[in-house]
């Protein structure tokens, strides 16, 4: 029996090794001099079928796996999307505009930042990566395939934009969970 033990332990090691060795986050980012941790990653699944959409790293000064800490904390903070499928500008643009509406009260009131983000989106390809970088001087910088498409101002929209991943209607919830490095 603690053959058996050992032998599933070491199994279980090995798969998580392998897993590690395929994430394409790195461990730790510098921005703006400031040295982030990766808190947690997860996928982005779609439809009842879980078609998985992308991959997502969310990098903090402190870990953490309380929602509204990481909403309300310290800055800066990252927030990295691999894409593992193809996804048309149009289609992205409805899930920004429908992920900020539903986890957000106050979505009139920055409507027009919300559309400055989706003018900025392009149709995406597989194997690009969409950065989100919360600065401390309230602005958001947002890169597409390693160049940046816009930065948008103001501590509001840096919070609608992390609640659409913290708030109570994540895209679903084992994407926030994994952010959250909360195992179920």
């Amino acid at each position: 029996m603690n053959k058996l033990i050992i032998s599933a332990a070491i199994l279980t090691l090995i798969n998580l090794a392998v897993a590690d060795s395929n994430s394409p986050f790195d461990p730790s980012k510098k921005i703006d001099g400031i040295d982030l941790i990766l808190n947690g990653t997860g996928i982005r699944k779609a439809t009842f079928l879980g078609i998985k959409v992308y991959k997502a790293g969310l990098y903090l000064k402190t870990k953490s796996n309380n929602p509204s800490d990481i909403i309300s904390g310290e800055l800066p903070k990252y927030l990295e999307l691999h894409f593992m499928r193809n996804v048309e500008a149009e289609k992205i643009r409805q899930a920004w505009s429908e992920s900020i509406k539903n986890n957000n009260e106050n979505f009139a009131a920055i409507s027009s930042k919300v559309e400055a983000l989706n003018k900025a989106m392009k149709d995406i390809k597989e194997g690009d990566q969409l950065s989100f970088t919360f600065l401390k001087n309230n602005s958001t910088k947002i890169s597409l395939a390693g160049s940046e498409v816009t930065v948008i101002e103001g501590a509001d929209f840096q919070i609608a934009l992390l609640r659409v991943w913290m708030g109570p209607r994540p895209p679903n919830e084992e994407l926030k969970d994994g952010l959250l490095s909360i195992q179920k």
